[in-house]
C-alpha cells in the first residue's frame, strides 16, 4: 500500500471481515464509504427475505445516499470478504468536498444515474416468469459488471454466479445449475471447475431475444 494511503487508512480506515455489519437498513447516516480493499454486499429485506442487490468492488464508494437526503439508510451494508478497508467519510467533509469539486458531484451523480439503471434491470429481471430468462439475463448483467476476459472469453466465479442468481432472482441454485448445464450443450457456457466462461454475450443475449419471442407467441 503506497504511503499517502496508509495515512489515509490510518486517519480514516477501518477493517472488516466477512458478514460484519457496516450499516443497516434504517440506521441513521453521519458517513459514505469508500472501498480500499475486499468487497461490500448491498442487500435488503423484502418481504421477510434477505436480497442481494449488488457487489461493491474497490474504488467504489456507497452510503452517499443517505447524507445526501438525510434519510435514513435504504438498505444494508456488510463485508462479504475477509479484511475488507473502508474509508469512512463524514457528512460534513462530504458535503464540504462536493460544494468545493463539482468534478466530485458529477461522479456521483453518474454514479447515482447507474445504480437507477441497475435497479431498473433488476425490476425487469423479477417481472419475468421464467427461470431460463432470469438466469440468462442475470449472466448478461454479470457479464458486463463482473466478469474478467481471459484468452478471449468472458469468465465468471461459478459460486459467486450461482450466489448472485438465487439472491437477486428468486432462483435456486439447483435449478440455476439446470439452466446453465443446458446453456452448455447449447454452447453457449462453459463450466470448468470453478469458472463459468462465457464466449460471447452477444449470442446470449440472441438466446435472451429468443426465449422472450417464444414467451410471446410460443402459444400462438
Amino acid at each position: 500500500m503506497p504511503e499517502i494511503e496508509k495515512d489515509v487508512f490510518e486517519k480514516y480506515g477501518r477493517s472488516y471481515n466477512t458478514n460484519q455489519v457496516i450499516f443497516h437498513e434504517g440506521d441513521s447516516a453521519e458517513e459514505m464509504f469508500i472501498i480500499q480493499d475486499g468487497e461490500i454486499k448491498i442487500t435488503k429485506v423484502v418481504k421477510g427475505t434477505e436480497k442481494v442487490l449488488s457487489y461493491l468492488k474497490p474504488g467504489e464508494f456507497f452510503g452517499e445516499m443517505a447524507v445526501i437526503d438525510k434519510e435514513p439508510r435504504s438498505a444494508n451494508a456488510l463485508a462479504s470478504k475477509d479484511n475488507t478497508k473502508l474509508i469512512a467519510i463524514h457528512k460534513d467533509v462530504f458535503e464540504a468536498q462536493i460544494q468545493r469539486n463539482p468534478k466530485i458531484a458529477m461522479r456521483i451523480l453518474k454514479k447515482m444515474s447507474m445504480r437507477l439503471r441497475d435497479a431498473n434491470k433488476q425490476i425487469e429481471i423479477l417481472m419475468i416468469k421464467d427461470n431460463t430468462s432470469r438466469v440468462v439475463m442475470t449472466l448478461i448483467n454479470l457479464i458486463e459488471k463482473n466478469s474478467e476476459m481471459v484468452d478471449g472469453q468472458n469468465v465468471l466465479d461459478f459460486d459467486f454466479t450461482l450466489e448472485t442468481i438465487e439472491n437477486t432472482t428468486g432462483v435456486h441454485k439447483d435449478k440455476a445449475i439446470e439452466v446453465i448445464e443446458k446453456l452448455e450443450k447449447a454452447r453457449l457456457v462453459k463450466i470448468n471447475n470453478t469458472k463459468l466462461s462465457i464466449s460471447s454475450k452477444e449470442d446470449l443475449e440472441k438466446f435472451m431475444t429468443y426465449l422472450e419471442m417464444k414467451e410471446r407467441f410460443g402459444n400462438t
